[in-house]
């Protein structure tokens, strides 16, 4: 029975290995072309680039302030205050996005178009490392 178990281990530890091989994220660099990764000697022209669409909740802001009128500036742009200058009481002025408080937005994340030649990037190889996705900018 023990015989039996080993094997079974065995074989389901090669099939994972074998699944997963190949699917390693790499690092690379952005090309004029393409991508050039780091674990490959040649650059890859025309690579796929991750699209990303996102649902982006923003909570309300408010700030407390206390309002000034009139401002009065002097002529390098330096704040004067000559006496006349009358301030509020302390005031919350609240920020809504246009669909009210909390609003969820659908943002989409062009990675493409703001990739630069030089910049890192992380890279998965697809199809046996024929083609590669672009994931992300890898950044220090």
């Amino acid at each position: 029975m023990k015989e039996l178990v080993d094997m079974i281990d065995r074989q389901m530890k090669q099939r994972t290995a074998g699944a997963l091989a190949g699917n390693t994220c790499v690092l690379g660099t952005i090309t004029s072309n393409g991508v050039k990764l780091d674990d490959f000697k040649h650059a890859i022209d025309d690579p796929m680039y991750a699209d990303w669409t996102v649902k982006l909740e923003v909570p309300q802001a408010a700030r407390t302030v206390i309002t000034a009128s009139p401002v009065k500036s002097d002529p390098k742009g330096n704040d004067m205050d000559d006496g006349s200058t009358l301030y509020s009481s302390l005031t919350r002025i609240d920020f809504h996005g246009e669909g009210g408080v909390g609003e969820a937005l659908k943002v989409h994340i062009d990675l493409k178009s703001e990739l630069k030649s030089g910049d890192r990037v992380l890279v998965v190889p697809i199809n046996g490392g024929q083609d590669c996705v672009i994931l992300c900018k890898v950044v220090t």
